[in-house]
């Protein structure tokens, strides 16, 4: 300790502590006078300056060997700005029931484990510091920016009942964050303010069950390119404002169930996340976009009763899609939608109402999300599925085209289906056929060789005018003239049309992918 600091009692008495490893409590015992938020009137006896704080643990460092102890304050307040810039420090620090009246710089400090909990923190400077341990941030209230940009933390971070306040800024300033352990903001966590952590790493998961996130303009939580080994678990979570997420990698599930999210804008930005199981099911629907643009997960679960009314799907990929009928009960277990169609599987909505699905958006037709769906369904074996969404495709194309392309689009869809439908092409034929061979009875041709022709079937010449086969039904004997002859002609070119039509549904059937 420099001899130029005076020491007054109370830091006397710390010193000694920091040489036996005894903890320092100077708490009354009585609730409200430990009250951290009445510590600007606490006695001089409870208050301790941050410079001679400061040279402690220094001291440590330079003079303390082995199993160190932790430096423990209870019941403190301290005056003046702790300043650990670069610093080694060897001990753990656990400050609890303390007020700091500034905040700490730890910039590019090595530290043990640090815990400030139940406390008062006016922010925190620690810039690329590196934690031998856990932060532990616990029911603090924190009033300005916790700034832990490419920090690394090697056990946890933890800030469970926690109050950060930084209404028009950050709350937490953590890109580039890598964290050994889970991130935690459970158990009453609040911010107000925008939480970063863009380009994070968080190997051991992060966890913001029934969190409070709000921000007065702008995004909550913004999380570009961040990385999560294990799980990101939002159940319940209630956020006023954006969250950012493009480009992220969860490398397992992403959950929001039971969550409630309002933005004036993009509510979900999803752009290119990657997930293995992303599970959508709030507790009511989300008030803003939900952009889910060239997202890829393994497992995509929703509630049909919650879809946003506005989704942005084009380039979103997945191997399966299950609908859920409702939020976790008592068990704490969703249970599964249960289709109202026999032809599918209980977790597997029909195409009509995936189609709905599709509909939510105001982003106009998009062909990559009608391809998805059908090829989902082609996937789990219900190519009679899929051709329903690959037609629907067809007619939500249509209002993209012109005045000519909408007649033809008119005419494929009522006489073939766009070829998703090959029993309609086989409607028209039959009915066609029984035109053709009414016509031709009433009006038949006259014969080429009036001597040699066979006796006229206008069934057969019906038939063999539709098929594109060839004249092997009954040969062309007949002379056919006016009316006739361009009757003759549009049903060639209609028995053409369906007659591909019907072998294309045929094959399709046949050759199931």
């Amino acid at each position: 300790m420099p001899q130029k600091l005076k020491l007054s009692g109370t830091e006397t008495k710390l010193s000694h502590c920091v040489t036996s490893g005894e903890p320092l409590d100077l708490r009354t015992g009585v609730s409200e006078h430990d009250d951290v938020m009445c510590a600007p009137t606490w006695a001089e006896e409870r208050c301790i300056r941050a410079e001679v704080l400061t040279s402690l643990l220094l001291r440590i460092e330079q003079v303390t060997h082995g199993n160190l102890p932790v430096l423990s304050l209870s019941g403190v307040r301290i005056t003046g700005r702790i300043i650990l810039g670069g610093a080694n420090i060897v001990t753990a620090l656990l400050l609890d029931q303390c007020y700091l009246d500034e905040a700490p710089d730890l910039s590019y400090t090595r530290t043990r484990s640090i815990r400030i909990i139940k406390s008062r923190l006016p922010g925190l400077y620690a810039r690329h510091v590196t934690v031998d341990g856990r932060l532990d941030l616990s029911n603090t209230v924190v009033h300005g920016r916790l700034m832990l940009v490419n920090a690394h933390i090697t056990d946890e971070l933890i800030m469970n009942g926690s109050k950060l306040h930084n209404p028009t800024g950050w709350t937490l300033f953590a890109g580039g964050i890598t964290v050994d352990g889970a991130l935690f903001g459970r158990h009453g966590f609040e911010s107000l303010g925008g939480i970063r952590l863009a380009g994070a790493h968080l190997n051991g998961g992060i966890f913001l069950e029934h969190a409070r996130l709000s921000i007065t303009s702008g995004d909550v939580l913004v999380g570009d390119d961040l990385k999560v080994e294990g799980r990101m678990v939002c159940d319940g979570l209630v956020a006023e404002g954006g969250i950012r997420l493009p480009g992220a990698r969860i490398n397992g599930r992403l959950s929001w169930d039971g969550a409630i999210i309002h933005a004036n804008d993009t509510a979900l930005d999803f752009r290119r996340l990657v997930a293995e199981d992303l599970l959508l099911a709030p507790a009511e629907p989300i008030d803003g976009i939900v952009d889910l643009g060239s997202a890829r997960v393994s497992v995509f679960s929703d509630i049909p009763a919650m879809w946003p009314s506005d989704m942005r799907l084009d380039g979103f990929t997945y191997d399966s899609l299950i609908a859920l009928r409702e939020h976790a009960g008592r068990d704490g277990k969703i249970a599964e939608y249960i289709s109202n169609s026999t032809s599918t599987a209980a977790e597997v909505l029909p195409a009509r109402d995936r189609l709905a699905w599709l509909m939510h958006t105001s982003s106009g037709y998009r062909p990559q999300p009608y391809e998805q769906l059908a090829l989902f369904y082609r996937r789990v074996g219900h190519d009679d599925e899929g051709r329903k969404v690959l037609l629907a495709k067809q007619r939500h194309r249509r209002s993209t085209l012109n005045l000519a392309g909408k007649v033809w689009s008119y005419l494929l869809d009522w006489s073939v289906g766009y070829g998703y439908r090959p029993w309609l092409a086989a409607l028209w034929l039959a009915a066609l056929i029984i035109v053709g061979t009414t016509v031709f009875a009433w009006w038949p041709p006259s014969a080429l060789s009036p001597g040699a022709a066979p006796q006229f079937d206008p069934f057969a010449y019906t038939i063999n005018l539709l098929l594109p086969v060839g004249q092997f039904i009954q040969p062309n004997q007949w002379d056919l003239s006016g009316i006739e002859r361009w009757f003759a002609y549009a049903l060639v070119g209609a028995g053409w049309l369906l007659a591909t039509t019907v072998i294309a549904g045929v094959a399709r059937v046949l050759n199931r992918s």
